[in-house]
């Protein structure tokens, strides 16, 4: 049933022939979070019929912006980094984790919800490509949008999902930007600094006096 937990093996179904049909079968279908229905091939396959997620969980708070710091603080970042990355996703997306970047939205015909739901269920085919800031850190380029997507999928997750996103950050960090993870982590160096660097380095923007 509806958010019903399963173990790995654990049998939930059975071939059988209820219903309008003429032989045995199966009826198997797969949800996002959002609800919408995804090609279960993109989770599931013969080459690999026990696929491994990434822990990734959202810890829910009052808002949007609490939600986001109880999910970054089970990764055992610093006060000082969490404020520093915080400030940043403030001015980027306003913590709102299926916000599309404003200038695209007439531009693509989508609203945030709907951009996300179409993405999700793949009736939206250029989202690696179409240059528009996506999620908490409006992911722009099309190799971290592409890394997004597919860490989404591998998550059996929408590609809103806070947990995801937050998730997907820490390993960006941990791999392309080692100083700054580990400054995070540590919290050694101050505020200031964090937020400087995860803006300069990080996010990189167009204009860096912004």
């Amino acid at each position: 049933s509806m958010g019903e937990s399963v173990d790995q093996g654990q049998i939930i179904g059975i071939m059988g022939s209820t219903g309008d049909t003429r032989e045995k079968a199966l009826h198997f279908e797969v949800k996002v979070s959002t609800g919408a229905r995804v090609n279960p091939n993109t989770y599931v396959s013969y080459e690999n019929p026990r696929p491994k997620g990434d822990n990734v969980s959202t810890i829910t708070g009052s808002g949007n912006k609490q939600t986001i710091c109880l999910t970054m603080k089970t990764s055992g970042a610093s006060d000082a980094g969490i404020a520093g990355m915080m400030a940043n996703i403030n001015f980027e997306s306003g913590f709102i984790s299926n916000n599309l970047e404003d200038k695209y939205e007439s531009k693509l015909g989508y609203t945030n919800e709907t951009y996300t739901s179409a993405v999700d269920n793949g009736l939206y085919t250029n989202f690696v490509n179409d240059s528009a800031g996506y999620g908490l850190c409006q992911w722009t380029y099309h190799t971290r949008k592409q890394g997004l997507l597919n860490y989404a999928k591998s998550n059996g997750v929408s590609i809103s999902d806070p947990g995801m996103q937050v998730s997907f950050l820490y390993k960006e960090l941990k791999s392309g930007y080692s100083s700054l993870y580990n400054a995070i982590m540590s919290g050694n160096d101050s505020v200031d600094s964090i937020t400087s660097n995860f803006c300069h380095s990080f996010e990189n923007p167009y204009n860096h006096t912004q």
